[in-house]
């Protein structure tokens, strides 16, 4: 059994991803924040000290526990989501496609990356 919450979050980026007046902008901090769950229940499983550690170092040791496609596509989806959630405001809203994209790598990282419960 997976854990449902990366999911939901990511469902309801998709649903807002076409809102206007800043609907990019919500879909983007969603997703960030699928990511963010996923890693934290990544490393609280696999390595707790990792999950204290700033995303940078999360990232970069990630290709140590998972393998280099995974880092890479995580950090790849971080970058894009950092850059979309903390524009300029001189600087356009990211596009819808840039933040579905990212949604579709977010979602497959949430199943590689699950941690399966164990019944109690």
């Amino acid at each position: 059994m997976t854990d449902y919450l990366p999911f939901q979050l990511l469902a309801l980026a998709r649903g807002v991803v076409d809102k206007p007046h800043g609907g990019t902008v919500a879909a983007a901090l969603l997703t960030r924040q699928s990511l963010e769950v996923t890693l934290d229940r990544y490393w609280s499983h696999r390595a707790p000290a990792v999950a204290a550690s700033p995303m940078r170092t999360q990232l970069l040791c990630l290709a140590t526990y998972a393998d280099d496609d995974t880092a890479g596509r995580a950090a790849i989806a971080w970058s894009t989501l950092s850059r979309a959630c903390h524009r300029h405001p001189y600087e356009l809203a990211p596009a819808r496609t840039e933040i579905l994209r990212a949604a579709d790598d977010v979602e497959r990282l949430a199943h590689d990356l699950a941690v399966p419960k164990v019944p109690l």
